[in-house]
């Protein structure tokens, strides 16, 4: 800049000089101590579309002579004039991937841009990551070797309780195993254990017997390999039956064998698992055909004495011939539709044929007398039902049938006879017999009256409930005669041709 000597204000003009770029100006862009191999820094400007190279580069090209598109992607260079201060990863001129830093030279439109090659620039760093990576597989290694060395010590530890345990377990069931059989063989009844799929799991030496091979041979087999599909099919019923209702199933099975009965009967006991035995249903059978047979004989023998009696009854007393057998028969139809069971219906069955037995005892004149009876009379001929009890007393019946008789004139409410007894104080065949033969009484027709119609004897009955009669008895003789052909059955009680009786009345 030209000014005058005396004015310094004043401005002349510009000398304007120009220098050629010499080396010791690229010489400056190299980094002091710098020990990268493949460093380099550039001086680089934009022109038209392309990036003009102001510096020397590695690969030989002089200054101003190596442009590259600035368009080519990811390439260093453009990255470095459009985002001066930044870095990244890129690509320079030769295509290698670099690592690149840059910053621009004030009052000009150049950057200054440094770059390395991303293997050297990181070549530490991913030593270090390796170095990271190594040590941290290690410590992985030997946290699994030493979660494989816990597990497998813990592991062998439970493998050596699990085998304890299931030794003792063994040796449980062996012991229990010689325990059943110990108590078992010396019962005369085959005893066994099949599970749920009916394999035998237990069998006492008798069962293993009758089966014709040994107790351990027998462990294994189905059920349907010792009995047979049929018998199989019928005893799994039994045992399911048990098993689902968790109680104990009895069971009367007759079977004919070689040309006569067997009767069998069976127990069915469920069991749960434990000590190593799965659940499953013990079986206990005998065989009971002997004594079944004599009961049937003792019962053969017990019916036809009660017939005999009952015709030496109705022989002596003509006029009321066939009333007991009657009644026994109402009786017993009342307690099966009352769901009683065997004995109590057989109870009531003898008692209503017995329950003028007393008879015998009673002077046959006044059975037969053709007059009119005194009260006291009377009550001696009605209270013959407790003679009747006084002379089966002693008769071992297999239910309570002297009690039943003497019962028989008891009322619900108390005020029968002889004991005043009331409501459930009464056997229930006492109940039972005593509405039977008030139902005959009334129906039966008699030489001096017809029989009541049903209708009228079921509503006598039923306003006596209460007070004579039980409620629950009446109601099933009602059942009898009005839904399971009740009345068709007994009709002919009111049409059959009565005896004789004198005129006067009993």
């Amino acid at each position: 800049m030209l000014q005058m000597e005396n004015d310094p204000s004043a401005l002349i003009g510009y000398i304007v000089a120009i220098k050629r770029a010499a080396p010791e100006l690229y010489n400056t862009l190299r980094q002091p101590g710098d020990t990268l191999e493949t460093a380099e820094a550039l001086l680089v400007r934009p022109a038209a579309s392309a990036v003009e190279y102001l510096s020397p580069r590695r690969d030989g090209k002089a200054p101003l002579t190596g442009g590259m598109p600035s368009g080519t992607p990811m390439l260093a260079s453009s990255f470095a004039m459009k985002n001066p201060g930044g870095f990244g990863e890129y690509q320079d001129y030769a295509g290698n991937q670099v690592l690149a830093v840059s910053r621009a030279v004030p009052g000009t439109n150049w950057s200054l841009m440094y770059k390395v090659d991303g293997a050297e620039a990181l070549a530490e760093a991913d030593s270090r990551r390796q170095r990271t990576i190594i040590t941290f597989v290690l410590i992985i290694a030997v946290v699994v070797v030493a979660l494989i060395a816990v597990w497998f010590q813990a592991s062998s530890r439970r493998a050596s309780d699990a085998a304890n345990a299931l030794s003792g377990l063994a040796r449980r069931f062996e012991s229990q195993q010689r325990f059943l059989r110990l108590v078992t063989d010396s019962q005369p009844n085959e005893i066994g254990i099949v599970d749920e799929q009916s394999v035998y799991r237990f069998a006492n030496r008798r069962l293993a017997d009758a089966a014709g091979i040994t107790q351990d041979d027998l462990i294994g087999k189905t059920l349907a390999a010792m009995v047979g599909p049929i018998d199989a099919k019928r005893i799994d019923r039994l045992n399911r039956q048990a098993l689902d209702d968790e109680e104990a199933v009895l069971n009367v099975h007759r079977a004919e064998e070689n040309g006569s009965v067997k009767v069998v009967q069976s127990q069915h006991i469920p069991l749960a698992e434990g000590l190593g035995m799965p659940r499953g249903v013990l079986m206990v059978t005998e065989d009971i055909t002997a004594a079944v047979t004599e009961r049937e004989k003792r019962e053969r023998i017990m019916r036809n004495l009660v017939n005999t009696l009952v015709t030496v009854v109705d022989a002596r007393d003509p006029y009321a011939a066939h009333h007991s057998t009657r009644v026994a028969d109402v009786a017993a139809a009342v307690a099966d539709e009352m769901a009683l069971d065997p004995v109590t219906v057989e109870t009531v069955e003898i008692a209503g044929s017995l329950m003028n037995l007393g008879k015998i005892l009673v002077p046959e004149e006044l059975l037969t007398a053709d007059r009119e009876l005194t009260k006291e009379e009377r009550s001696l001929i009605r209270n013959s039902i407790l003679l009747s009890a006084d002379l089966l007393e002693n008769v071992a019946f297999e239910g309570p049938v002297g009690t039943t008789l003497r019962q028989m004139l008891e009322n619900v409410d108390g005020s029968g006879a002889p004991a005043g007894l009331s409501g459930n104080g009464i056997l229930n065949t006492a109940r039972i017999c005593a509405v039977a033969n008030a139902f005959v009484g009334m129906v039966s027709r008699r030489a001096y009256r017809e029989g009541m119609e049903m209708d009228k004897a079921i509503d006598t009955l039923m306003s006596e409930v209460g007070s004579r009669f039980d409620r629950g008895v009446v109601a099933a003789l009602v059942s009898l005669l009005d839904n399971k052909g009740g009345r068709e059955r007994w009709e002919h009680f009111r049409t059959a041709e009565p005896n004789s009786v004198p005129t006067g009345n009993r």
